[in-house]
């Protein structure tokens, strides 16, 4: 009763717009500070939090890892200076210019694709306002951005089966709203146990497609949701609608028999 009754007069005392200004500066602070909207730039993101946690539970073994939305390269750079194990990396990019770039990274166990992952296996268009720009697009059919091209589209489970990759460490998806989609074509994987972590982003690009709450219903029976910070990650324990900020944020799904041993 005590604590409702002060969080009342702060309330009534500060719930004025002479106080508004003040207290946007303390919550864009706190955001920064929780890492909500800092998931725009892989250097700066806190994403070789992964890594360490990657490379704490793969002991001595090889990794294997997907690269979901590689762009020209720029997570993989950071894997190839902060991860120094053995590995099997696949960067899937199935921008023609993009891939390019791509695919000139000379990384010992690097495999690059032209492709998309996706729920069903076909072509798309990958739509973009600047050709091969990080924030293109999958989409059915063609819209209301200035360039376009069709690509192809495999589901996980397929590539999987087809290339003989049993189990996989760590997948790391940037795709640009397109992230249930490839959830969805790797549920085969999923449902089996056969990947430990799920990396992926929540934010601007996800607004007019899901809400954070369907990650949740996909992933959270079998995996722990964290929230990706600076230094280490923070476990979401459960749903709260308090998440559903609409600024890009990385995310890592930890398999719950993993996470109880971190």
């Amino acid at each position: 009763m005590k604590i409702l009754k002060f969080k009342k007069i702060i309330g009534d005392v500060f719930s004025r717009p002479l106080f508004q200004p003040l207290f946007e500066k303390v919550l864009n602070l706190s955001m920064k500070i929780l890492n909500i909207g800092e998931g725009q730039i892989v250097e700066t993101s806190g994403e070789e939090t992964v890594l360490k946690v990657l490379d704490k539970i793969s002991g001595s073994k090889e990794v294997t890892v997907f690269d979901v939305g590689a762009h020209v390269g720029e997570w993989v750079n950071l894997f190839k200076a902060h991860f120094h194990k053995k590995a099997s990396v696949y960067s899937f990019e199935p921008s023609k210019k993009a891939y390019s770039e791509l695919s000139k990274i000379n990384m010992k166990g690097l495999y690059t694709e032209n492709l998309a992952l996706g729920e069903v296996k076909g072509r798309k268009y990958l739509s973009a306002n600047i050709t091969g720009e990080s924030t293109a697009c999958v989409s059915d059919k063609k819209n209301n951005m200035k360039l376009y091209e069709q690509i192809d589209i495999v589901t996980l489970d397929e590539y999987c089966a087809e290339n003989k990759i049993d189990t996989i460490d760590l997948l790391k998806l940037d795709v640009e709203g397109y992230e249930l989609k490839v959830l969805e074509g790797a549920g085969e994987m999923i449902n089996k146990g056969k990947i430990k972590l799920i990396q992926f982003e929540f934010g601007a690009t996800s607004s007019e497609k899901y809400s954070l709450k369907q990650f949740f219903d996909i992933l959270s029976k079998q995996y722990q949701i964290c929230r990706i910070l600076k230094h280490g990650y923070y476990p979401l324990k459960r749903y709260n609608h308090y998440y559903e900020i609409m600024t890009v944020t990385n995310f890592v799904a930890i398999r719950k028999d993993i996470f109880t041993f971190l």
